[in-house]
């Protein structure tokens, strides 16, 4: 990256990092074990070589570069079947198709610099959007932004629309970073950032 990380993210196997930042790029890296890493500790001004004297620094290339959003990317998260969901202050959620579902590597059609998939932008937000969350089970995607309403989107079927939750976040304040979710583990509800004067979070059950 050329400017701030703003989110890292393991695939569900472990094998690849997905980072997104303010340079409107999101990187797809995987381990080399036997092998130094092309941009030392993710970007940071350690070199290969001291990269290559401390243990501690694990070996990570950068295999695909992904374009699609136009500002800054504040949220990722993979599915268990291999799509990556991204949220972006360009009022977008992107879909990217990355994964072999069967063997959990980079599909085939993968190439080094990628485009998105699918843009969720019928029916979606109208203000930034700066926070995504598959489902444990990857049958649906819940995001949010600014505009205070959480979409509700169907993995199983072309990612459609299912429902736009509009009075979870009323009142809540519009000037936080980050809207990120988190699911609980068995899909029975998703905790949401309210953000407001006093500490709070909100639950919506599907």
């Amino acid at each position: 990256h050329t400017k701030s990380v703003n989110v890292v993210r393991w695939s569900k196997n472990g094998k690849y990092l997905a980072t997104g930042g303010d340079d409107t790029y999101i990187l797809i890296h995987r381990w080399a074990p036997h092998g130094v890493s092309n941009q030392g500790a993710f970007g940071s001004a350690a070199t290969t070589s001291k990269a290559a004297n401390h243990p501690s620094i694990e070996a990570w290339q950068t295999c695909v570069t992904l374009q699609g959003h136009s500002m800054d990317v504040l949220d990722l998260d993979w599915s268990p079947t291999g799509w990556l969901a991204s949220a972006s202050v360009d009022n977008h959620v992107i879909l990217w198709q990355l994964l072999d579902p069967s063997t959990g590597l980079l599909a085939a059609h993968t190439s080094r610099i990628m485009g998105p998939t699918l843009i969720l932008a019928q029916q979606g937000h109208t203000s930034f959007v700066k926070g995504v969350a598959f489902d444990p089970m990857g049958r649906y995607l819940v995001s949010c932004g600014d505009d205070k309403v959480i979409h509700v989107w169907d993995a199983h079927h072309g990612f459609s629309h299912v429902q736009a939750v509009t009075d979870i976040l009323v009142g809540a304040s519009d000037k936080v970073m980050f809207r990120r979710m988190s699911w609980a583990p068995d899909g029975s509800a998703v905790s949401v950032i309210s953000a407001r004067d006093k500490a709070s979070a909100n639950y919506l059950t599907p």
